[in-house]
Formats: structure tokens, sequence, C-alpha cells
């Protein structure tokens, strides 16, 4: 990571992750995967990109709780190909 994206965007890699114990009732891991993927996308549109690309995602199960993660590359869309986006490294 970062992989590679249009000489027109500039990588920005995101990151959410989700803790749920699991219950009889609560929610699962489908939905829970569901709600990490959503913030993901969220997080990438804060940060202005137009896609998440390459994703990678973990779970784990440790005494009756669900860690989920994923992390990913945005593509942030590059406004004068001369200079750095704002907030990029240059």
């Amino acid at each position: 990571m970062p992989y590679d994206v249009e000489s027109t965007h500039e990588p920005v890699i995101v990151h959410a992750t989700a803790v749920e114990p699991l219950r009889q009732d609560g929610p699962t891991p489908g939905a829970v995967l569901n709600e990490v993927l959503q913030e993901l996308g969220q997080q990438a549109s804060r940060r202005g990109c137009d896609g998440v690309w390459s994703i990678q995602h973990t779970m784990t199960v440790d005494a009756g709780v669900l860690y989920l993660s994923a992390i990913g590359t945005g593509s942030r869309p590059v406004t004068n190909l001369d200079e750095a986006s704002p907030g990029s490294r240059a």
C-alpha cells in the first residue's frame, strides 16, 4: 500500500474499524463488514477522494468480541498536475 492510481489522481490511505460484542441478537459479521465498508467510503469522501480501491480487511474474534478493520487506497483528483494537492506529502 498504497496502490497506484491514475496520473490525474493521488493515492490516499483510508482506514475504518469496528468492534462488536458477539451476541445472539447482535449484528451478523456480514452486517458489521457492511458498516465498516460504508465508513471507509465516508472517510475517503471526507478526504476528497472519488473512489476507493484495493480494499483489504481483517476479521478476528477474541473472547466473544468481533474486531473488523478495513484499509484501502482512495484516489483523490489532482487539480493542478504541476503542484501537489493540499494535505499531500510533496
